[in-house]
């Protein structure tokens, strides 16, 4: 089902393209490098013997950039009707990061169930999703009605496994670094809501407007990103907060909630 017209003549590639997608690609770029900083910053904190600082290392890092790449990747997925080269390029940097990701479960795996006990079998899952991802890639190509709306739902369950993944790393029975951990992953949600709605964008970007679905999922996605992050960005320590601070002042920002607003 489409939304009402006058509601699609808003979407039509050039404005969604134009004014939505490069407005929310700053900030998502900003925030992924502050989130993976500060995610770096609290993994080297929360380890209580070399061996669990270790793993932190091998892992924590690979599946944050496994999960930034993905989440390009879905957005090229949901315009991939309109341009198929994006796509292509996407997958790219998917797989490498992929393979990137498997070396570092090699390399910490003896070692994951110091941190959490559900952390192996957390693991072996997104091991698995990142030798399965023909399935969401297939979906993404098919030339079928809803395929756009499957290849969304299967990527996002992805990401959501890697999450699942970070949660189990960043666990820990200090205060003060369960803390810091729990910022971090609000964060990562937050960043992940955001990376949801220009995926959800790119989609009315090449179908000319949104279905009522995806409005549904992009007006849930806005609220997650805004019940999240400025609240966590509040908790964040005072030098992690200011950089954070800096893009959420900013006029780059105040356009992407008024375009949210606008959708």
């Amino acid at each position: 089902m489409r939304v009402p017209r006058r509601n699609s003549a808003r979407l039509r590639p050039r404005s969604v393209r134009a004014k939505i997608v490069s407005l929310l690609m700053l900030p998502i770029v900003s925030l992924m490098a502050l989130w993976g900083f500060a995610a770096v910053t609290t993994a080297s904190s929360i380890g209580d013997t070399e061996r669990a600082k270790d793993v932190n290392t091998e892992l924590l890092a690979p599946v944050g950039d496994f999960v930034t790449v993905l989440q390009a990747e879905r957005t090229a997925a949901m315009r991939y009707a309109t341009a198929p080269e994006a796509f292509a390029k996407a997958r790219k940097a998917t797989d490498k990061a992929a393979t990137a990701l498997v070396n570092g479960i090699n390399a910490s795996s003896s070692d994951a169930a110091l941190l959490d006990a559900s952390l192996p079998g957390r693991i072996e899952r997104l091991e698995a999703d990142a030798a399965g991802l023909a399935k969401p890639r297939a979906e993404a190509t098919a030339k079928k009605a809803g395929a756009p709306s499957a290849a969304y739902t299967a990527y996002s369950a992805i990401i959501e496994h890697a999450f699942a993944v970070t949660g189990a790393l960043t666990g820990d029975r200090s205060t003060d670094a369960a803390s810091e951990a729990r910022v971090v992953l609000e964060l990562g949600r937050a960043r992940e809501a955001l990376a949801q709605e220009q995926a959800l964008l790119s989609a009315a970007d090449a179908r000319g407007a949104l279905s009522e679905a995806q409005y549904g999922l992009f007006v849930g996605a806005v609220a997650t990103q805004r019940q999240l992050l400025e609240p966590a960005v509040a908790d964040l320590k005072a030098a992690h907060r200011a950089a954070y601070e800096n893009v959420l002042d900013g006029d780059g920002y105040a356009r992407v909630r008024a375009v949210e607003n606008r959708v």
